[in-house]
């Protein structure tokens, strides 16, 4: 992922789930950076696309591990998926354009 663009992120969840809700969290260093809900995202089946924004991928560091997790709700039985880690490259022009 590249800081500055738009970029949309595509994750596989290990099955399909009727989800009450649920929410995609972007972590770097221990701080919550990113946070979209349902309402943000599209689902179809087992696949949750999230498309990012400028202003979304800006705020992260570069050369840092980006933590993602999915957390979620069916009924009174909560859920979460394993982080997966990614880096945000650098740009050269800093800013949105």
């Amino acid at each position: 992922m590249i800081r500055g663009t738009t970029p949309t992120l595509t994750i596989t969840l290990s099955n399909e789930l009727n989800f009450d809700s649920y929410f995609v969290t972007f972590r770097q260093g221990g701080y919550t950076v990113i946070e979209k809900t349902e309402a943000d995202t599209t689902r179809e089946g087992a696949v949750i696309t999230v498309p990012l924004t400028q202003e979304d991928t800006l705020r992260l560091r570069s050369g840092t591990a980006v933590e993602i997790q999915v957390r979620g709700k069916v009924g009174d039985k909560a859920f979460a998926t394993s982080i997966k880690r990614l880096y945000a490259d650098e740009i050269l022009k800093e800013g949105k354009i």
